[in-house]
């Protein structure tokens, strides 16, 4: 009986434990994906795709046809710049690059790059900037 209580306990913690991890954030979150899929997540809920389109990139080295998403920051730009991600073997895996806004006003259109090299025939899969 006290083993059934305590498997009960546990699974009523996992289950609290995912409602939690489910619950809306408290910032706006953006996620793109490689196949040009993104979307923009906002703290009431509320969902708001964000396709991406091959475009050329006006950035230092950037390829004349890249991934790219547009994002329109609530109050600030994001920084300029880029995320270079690492896979297990510490090779370059992928790139983000946040380019500069297109209208310096809070709030307007910026775009973010996606790279890619992993040669699954996605969007995004265009190699790196040079």
């Amino acid at each position: 009986m006290k083993i059934s209580r305590i498997v009960l306990a546990v699974l009523f913690a996992l289950a609290a434990s995912a409602n939690t991890l489910r619950a809306v954030p408290s910032l706006p979150t953006f996620s793109f994906h490689e196949n040009g899929q993104g979307k923009l997540e906002l703290p009431n809920g509320f969902v708001i795709p964000l396709p991406g389109a091959l475009t050329a990139d006006p950035g230092p080295g950037g390829l004349s046809s890249a991934l790219a998403f547009t994002a329109h920051p609530q109050v600030n730009p994001f920084p300029v710049g880029d995320v270079v991600l690492l896979d297990a073997s510490g090779h370059v895996s992928d790139i983000l690059r946040f380019d500069p806004e297109t209208n310096p006003a809070p709030g307007a259109p910026q775009l973010i790059f996606f790279y890619s090299n992993d040669h699954a025939g996605r969007l995004a899969d265009t190699g790196f900037p040079l």
